[in-house]
């Protein structure tokens, strides 16, 4: 928002962002040299703003049939995106990761879905169910800060847990009632590039995980959230 969106655009009316308008922000993001799917994230934006206004009967003020050809929009080519996931094997090592609060981090995330942002914005009292078998993503702690926005408006969800990780969790929580769920020892949250440097990538190492993407050793904060939908997708098609 701060570099593109409002710098390029953020002075026209709502009314007049149109498939022109787009075309000009996107010939300038191509020009600087951003990626298809970057490019991509941001157009969604401007998109959403004009679907928001909407009148007394909740129909769409200014109505658009956005034209992806006219607008120029760049292929996103998704062999080229690196899209890391975990196969079985690497999660159950995760899964014995030698750092109880870590260790619990990654099953969660797995066992939801999340981004590990979600899963370190979770609170005790606000995004759980009283028997901890659901979990429900309403923000995402970012660079040690709490964020009400979430990646995408369709990332806040309800989601159901297997009794045994409900099981796990509640004995993780013991007799906490309140604050986050994964915290600092002042309560603070914990910061995502402390989880990725510190834990996940070493420990991605130590299991022999490749990312085929990459041919580097990491993963970044999505792959969690990739590995559900992948096992998820395996057992209900067998």
């Amino acid at each position: 928002m701060r570099k593109w969106i409002n710098p390029h655009i953020g002075d026209c009316p709502v009314s007049d962002v149109n498939n022109a308008v787009l075309r000009a922000l996107v010939v300038k993001m191509s020009k600087r040299g951003l990626s298809p799917k970057t490019i991509e994230n941001y157009i969604q934006v401007p998109k959403m703003v004009v679907a928001s206004v909407t009148d007394d009967d909740g129909n769409q003020v200014y109505a658009r049939k956005w034209n992806h050809e006219f607008i120029d929009m760049p292929i996103v080519e998704q062999s080229e995106q690196n899209r890391p996931s975990f196969s079985s094997e690497i999660m159950t090592g995760l899964a014995k990761y030698r750092r109880p609060r870590e260790q619990m981090i990654f099953i969660v995330s797995a066992a939801g879905g999340l981004r590990i942002g979600e899963t370190l914005g979770i609170e005790i009292n606000k995004h759980l169910s009283p028997d901890c078998s659901t979990i429900y993503i309403q923000q995402k702690a970012r660079q040690g800060r709490l964020e009400g926005q979430l990646k995408t408006p369709s990332a806040a969800r309800q989601v159901d847990l297997h009794p045994d990780i409900a099981k796990l969790i509640r004995e993780f929580i013991a007799t906490r009632t309140t604050g986050l769920l994964f915290q600092t020892k002042s309560g603070k949250p914990l910061t995502l590039t402390n989880i990725l440097r510190r834990h996940l990538h070493p420990a991605l190492k130590k299991l022999g995980y490749t990312n085929q993407n990459t041919g580097d050793r990491k993963a970044g904060r999505h792959a969690f959230r990739r590995f559900r939908n992948t096992y998820l997708k395996n057992e209900t098609s067998e």
